[in-house]
């Protein structure tokens, strides 16, 4: 009897948008790292990088998922402690492209 074949889970986008100070990226990729590790570590999605403008201001974090809201539920209270956060927001976007927005 052959195997039953599940489709993957729909992965969905989380986008983080920011204005980021400065030139210097050192903290940029430290948050990304940690949460890269949070989020690798909960098995519920991956980051999938940053993009930020060449002049230092505007930035976004790539975020995919099955289920960003849970993912958002989990960073929310580290991006909330990041002053460069300030005055961000989270958008989730899922596959029918739907749109949630979310300040930080």
């Amino acid at each position: 009897m052959p195997k039953k074949r599940f489709p993957a889970p729909v992965e969905k986008l989380l986008l983080i948008n920011f204005k980021y100070p400065s030139v210097d990226l050192t903290e940029l990729l430290d948050l990304e790292n940690k949460l890269r590790q949070i989020i690798e570590q909960s098995d519920l999605g991956r980051v999938d990088g940053n993009e930020i403008a060449l002049d230092g201001d505007d930035a976004s974090y790539f975020i995919y998922s099955p289920n960003p809201k849970k993912i958002l539920e989990m960073i929310l209270p580290i991006l909330k402690q990041v002053k460069f956060m300030q005055g961000g927001e989270a958008i989730i976007i899922l596959s029918n492209n739907e749109t949630y927005t979310i300040p930080i």
